[in-house]
């Protein structure tokens, strides 16, 4: 195989598939934290849950023994989730903005520029193509009341997105989370706690999940699908 980079989103499905003449009895594909992570067959899609590189080993064996190749390719898996910057402007206004970079920009109010300006309490994302062409979106919740608890440095994954029944959250830090999960209407359906690691079923729709740390803050808000 040529050396190359292999760029794509998170979710996305890839073929591998190997052009051996050595006759192989047997293939393993060995994809570094892919889904999924082992596989034993001479062809097989893999995809990833998490932006980041990924290496790629390939096992194979005939009549003459077994090779392991550490191929020279690499995945480049790029993030689904670029987060909303949000700005107090003062008399009982926020302006929540992405970067200028994202195409197809549609906020849940409507509008579709890269700025806009919110005056009530509530809910707001918006869905969009990054400049990889990767579908890329977020969500934030603004209370006026309490002012805004959200910071922008998430370490949880809320995955897969779409998914089908159940929903996988994991946090790369040992501590406890809060997690709440709100229907489309913005009501509250589920709150648990987590450390770690949590597995949740949800019935058909659109939710809204926010991840709360152990000291009250909100430091993530996802927008998730679920289908059947």
């Amino acid at each position: 195989m040529d050396c190359r980079e292999i760029e794509l989103c998170i979710g996305e499905e890839y073929l591998l598939k190997h052009s051996s003449t050595y006759n192989p009895l047997s293939t393993t594909w060995v994809v570094e934290n892919g889904i999924p992570e082992i596989i034993n067959a001479d062809s097989a899609i893999v995809s990833f849950a998490a932006p980041r590189e990924y290496n790629l080993q390939l096992i194979v064996s005939n009549n003459n023994g077994t090779d392991t190749m550490f191929l020279e390719e690499k995945f480049i898996v790029h993030e689904n989730r670029i987060p909303i910057d949000s700005l107090y402007l003062g008399n009982d206004s926020y302006s929540l903005s992405i970067p200028d970079n994202i195409d197809n920009i549609l906020w849940s109010t409507g509008e579709t520029d890269p700025i806009i300006l919110i005056n009530s309490s509530g809910w707001y994302s918006y869905e969009g193509l990054s400049e990889f062409d990767c579908p890329v979106s977020d969500s934030i919740y603004i209370d006026f009341t309490s002012g805004l608890q959200h910071i922008s440095e998430d370490n949880c994954l809320v995955f897969p997105n779409p998914s089908i029944d159940y929903l996988t959250i994991q946090c790369s830090e040992n501590k406890k989370y809060n997690i709440r999960i709100f229907n489309s209407g913005g009501s509250l359906i589920k709150e648990e706690s987590l450390v770690n690691y949590s597995k949740t079923l949800l019935d058909q729709g659109l939710y809204f999940v926010q991840i709360i740390d152990n000291q009250g803050l909100i430091i993530g808000n996802h927008k998730i699908v679920i289908t059947n």
